[in-house]
């Protein structure tokens, strides 16, 4: 879906959120969010 909003509305996204808590939210790494992805 982050892909897709980038790609859509060509806005830069920069941070991801990895929970529910505002704590939660960490810097956008593509490279980090694809090897997590398909990491086997």
């Amino acid at each position: 879906m982050i892909i897709g909003i980038k790609e859509q509305l060509n806005i830069p996204v920069k941070w991801v959120g990895v929970g529910e808590r505002l704590d939660d939210l960490r810097p956008f790494n593509a490279k980090e969010l694809a090897d997590a992805l398909f990491r086997l």
